[in-house]
């Protein structure tokens, strides 16, 4: 890997023509990453990923360049950060970067959500033990999002997916040549894709409120009922 060892990197790399997607973990940005392979000219970097360009490729610095010299290539990053930390990641460090795709999801799915990559000796959902921290802190991150994050919700993802990928088509200028409904039809590179997701499978409304039906649902209702402002954020974006 290659990292930046100077502003004039920095200041070198195209950011106009590169399209980052963040979120809390287990909101769905491994999946909103592998749907922009549905659009032409797309080049989805498969690793975790910040946004420095010179640090997303592996392999021998000839090659790193060859690829970042396809300016016709929209280059697609993806690296999840907790709410406390994605705005300060995103518009501090990166200043230069404005195409950025922000997954919203319902943090109740969020903490129960389970990881497909995880170690055997990982118990339980990927981010259950942060539930306190992430109910009093994620919305409040989701309000204070600079006004050139495009706001996603992962559940339209799923049940209006024709609508979404004709507002990102819109929004970056992509020419779809596959449809979101059919992403699961496109080659996984050998797996590298599907770990965190349990596999490479169709969209579904499965996921969606599986909370409710989780061990931890009376847990959730008992947070939810004393906290107002999580109650109210919960109403405006269509989670009741």
């Amino acid at each position: 890997m290659w990292g930046i060892n100077s502003k004039m990197d920095y200041n070198c790399l195209d950011f106009s023509n590169h399209i980052h997607v963040t979120g809390e973990a287990r909101s769905g940005t491994t999946l909103m990453k592998n749907l922009f392979r549905c659009y032409n000219g797309t080049l989805v970097v498969a690793a975790e990923s910040s946004p420095n360009l010179l640090n997303a490729f592996t392999g021998t610095k000839e090659e790193r360049d060859f690829i970042l010299s396809q300016k016709h290539l929209r280059v697609v990053t993806k690296l999840p950060y907790s709410c406390s930390k994605c705005t300060p990641f995103t518009t501090e460090n990166y200043p230069n970067l404005t195409n950025v795709v922000y997954v919203v999801r319902d943090p109740r799915d969020i903490v129960t959500s389970l990881h497909g990559g995880l170690r055997p000796d990982v118990k339980g959902p990927y981010s259950w033990w942060r539930r306190e921290e992430l109910f009093n802190q994620y919305p409040k991150t989701i309000d204070s999002l600079p006004v050139y994050f495009l706001k996603v919700k992962y559940e339209d993802v799923i049940l209006n997916s024709a609508r979404v990928q004709e507002y990102l088509s819109s929004a970056f200028n992509l020419d779809i040549v596959v449809p979101f409904s059919s992403w699961h039809l496109l080659e996984d590179n050998e797996g590298v894709f599907s770990k965190a997701m349990h596999g490479i499978r169709p969209l579904s409304p499965e996921s969606i409120s599986r909370w409710k039906t989780s061990i931890y649902a009376d847990e959730i209702n008992s947070l939810v009922s004393v906290n107002s402002f999580l109650q109210e954020w919960l109403i405006k974006w269509g989670y009741s």
